[in-house]
């Protein structure tokens, strides 16, 4: 036999359950410490980082984390007028290092209000109808969250790794020694799976995006039948725990 559990297997975020209003404030909050560690991490890295030599000392070597990432998605200059290669790429895109990091800060800051009013101001009537009826679409909000993800995908690949409104991203050589910033057009060769093609990167987002807005907008349009609710156990989650 079973024993009966006091509290559903997601008992440590019980205080937002069939609470959407503060559900939004915890997912706002998870998106400000993101971005406000970035920024932060971003900041301390360039205030420790001694760049005024790049072939012998490379930021690699002096344990750095968030500059090389940054360099790989095209951000490369410094307000302080160093660099980490040759920007063969949109030279007017005014993204540096240190401005990439005070837009994230402002991001977290921005993003912790938000979530301190949504929690406070949580009983919003666009999650309710009348005064106890609670209406959610769950299918429909997944369904708008994977257009957007999508969306963003499709926009990364197209607009900043093809160069159109971004600085393009890393590549080097086959060796990995000489690299700068550079546009990549993108190859269409099986939806972008095809091995040592940096072509393939921009094409993979492309394509990928593609792929999910679509299946995005079929959600928002759509909703499983009766028989998949039933097999799948899509209208209880906590029904397997006895």
């Amino acid at each position: 036999m079973y024993s009966q559990a006091a509290l559903p297997w997601f008992r440590v975020h019980i205080v937002i359950l069939n609470d959407p209003g503060r559900l939004v404030s915890v997912h706002i909050m998870h998106t400000a410490l993101v971005a406000g560690w970035a920024g932060v991490m971003l900041l301390y890295e360039l205030i420790v980082v001694d760049a005024t030599d790049p072939v012998y000392n490379p930021i690699w070597r002096q344990g750095c984390y968030v500059i090389p990432f940054s360099s790989r998605i095209g951000v490369v200059r410094s307000l302080y007028d160093w660099s980490l290669g040759i920007e063969q790429g949109n030279i007017n895109v005014p993204w540096t290092y240190e401005t990439v990091a005070l837009a994230h800060i402002l991001l977290s800051g921005f993003s912790i209000l938000a979530a301190c009013w949504h929690w406070a101001y949580w009983d919003l009537n666009v999650f309710s109808i009348g005064r106890r009826t609670l209406v959610l679409d769950l299918h429909r909000i997944f369904g708008i969250h994977l257009t957007l993800a999508s969306l963003l995908c499709f926009g990364f690949g197209l607009a900043h790794l093809t160069g159109f409104f971004g600085p393009g991203f890393w590549t080097s050589d086959s060796f990995g020694l000489v690299g700068s910033i550079r546009f990549v057009k993108p190859a269409f060769s099986l939806i972008g799976l095809a091995p040592f093609c940096y072509g393939t990167i921009p094409s993979h987002h492309i394509v990928a995006g593609c792929f999910g807005i679509c299946a995005g907008l079929w959600h928002v349009s759509s909703r499983p039948g009766p028989s998949l609710y039933k097999l799948l156990g899509m209208g209880a989650i906590e029904r397997f725990v006895k």
